[in-house]
């Protein structure tokens, strides 16, 4: 998932919301490119909350973020892959792009 970019010295904050019970394994994060880092915590069992940090070099960053998914007695690794670039404080930023709507691909 691309996310916004962040400035240098900077960090942004997301929640995200699971249909069911999650939890988190004793490493969540693995860092795939970059040296900008990522943390997480649970908020409520189906609620986390990420912090993107612009704390590493000029340009881009990628994490893996796993969580513990319960299904019945069971669990499951969820694993979602996060980009992101840091950018110098000053960078233009394109803002304003939103997901309207998910829909199936018209057939012919």
């Amino acid at each position: 998932m691309q996310l916004e970019q962040v400035p240098k010295g900077f960090q942004d904050i997301y929640e995200g919301t699971a249909d069911e019970d999650i939890e988190l394994p004793a490493e969540p994060v693995q860092q795939l490119t970059g040296n900008s880092t990522m943390g997480v915590r649970l908020l409520s069992p189906r609620k986390l909350e990420l912090t993107v940090r612009a704390d590493g070099d000029i340009g881009s960053s990628s994490v893996a973020v796993t969580v513990d998914g319960h299904i019945g007695d069971g669990e499951v690794p969820i694993r979602l892959e996060f980009n992101w670039d840091t950018v110098h404080k000053d960078a233009t930023e394109i803002t304003g792009i939103t997901k309207v709507r998910r829909e199936p691909i018209p057939t012919a």
